[in-house]
């Protein structure tokens, strides 16, 4: 009876491990901090051989202890972002660190209950609106500029939220949002502002940046450089991605406004 306790015991043990770098990877985490967190979290059990390996699409524990091997995976579907997440995460993994969380089935149930904040989708739109303004301004855009890449960014960012609501991949949402924001950009910019051709490229360029992925950039050059090759190449492949497909849609959008700019 004792003896399936401890297996019982292991068993939770490592879904708890699997669970937190999954949660972890999923809301952006770098490989690093993947790996020392539940690393961390496996000495506090006082586990003596744990293996936790990270990859593209899965979390694996493996624990062999007393004679009983154990073997848990986890699903990481894509890399997302979401900071609140995280800084839950990371408050449950030190309370575990600290003993100030004892029993395993809170610790589970804790760690599934982690739930990113996020806004409303209109909201996020006028935000990152206001972004694109705010990058026009900030390169010496005037408010011609300034409000031709707000109009663009609205745009940019309702196409882009209704592709991915739809199902569409985001390579796609990327690049046809890019094309339609841009469109919008340069539309406003000649027949509603009557910007010169200057200010109109600068507040395209402003709207675009609106689809730049700095973070999966970051986290990549970050995995790469502290040795985690796999997940940092694939990183950086798929925000390489990304800027290609906008920068598709933007020449689309730049083509568009040249060729009305020699009718």
């Amino acid at each position: 009876m004792m003896i399936r306790d401890d297996e019982e015991q292991l068993k939770l043990k490592g879904e708890i491990l699997c669970a937190l770098g999954t949660s972890l990877a999923k809301c952006g985490a770098e490989t690093r901090l993947i790996i020392n967190q539940t690393e961390q979290v496996a000495r506090s059990f006082n586990l003596q051989q744990c293996e936790i390996n990270l990859s593209r699409s899965q979390m694996t524990v493996s624990i062999n202890e007393n004679g009983v091997r154990l073997y848990f995976s986890g699903k990481i579907p894509a890399f997302g972002i979401n900071m609140a997440s995280l800084t839950a995460l990371n408050t449950i993994c030190l309370d575990i660190i600290s003993r100030k969380i004892t029993d395993l089935h809170e610790m589970k149930e804790k760690i599934l209950a982690v739930k990113g904040s996020t806004y409303k989708k209109i909201k996020l739109v006028f935000i990152e609106a206001l972004a694109a303004a705010a990058f026009a301004y900030l390169n010496g855009g005037n408010y011609k500029v300034s409000c031709a890449a707000f109009a663009g960014g609205l745009v940019l960012m309702a196409v882009r939220f209704s592709l991915i609501k739809e199902g569409f991949f985001a390579v796609f949402a990327f690049m046809c949002s890019a094309f339609m924001g841009c469109s919008v950009t340069f539309a406003t910019s000649l027949f509603a502002l009557d910007a010169t051709f200057p200010e109109t490229k600068l507040a395209v360029m402003a709207t675009t940046l609106l689809l730049v992925p700095g973070y999966p950039l970051m986290n990549g050059f970050l995995d790469v450089f502290k040795g985690y090759l796999e997940t940092g190449m694939f990183r950086l492949q798929h925000a390489a991605v990304l800027t290609m497909a906008a920068a598709t849609g933007l020449l689309g959008a730049m083509s568009l406004t040249t060729w009305l700019y020699n009718v």
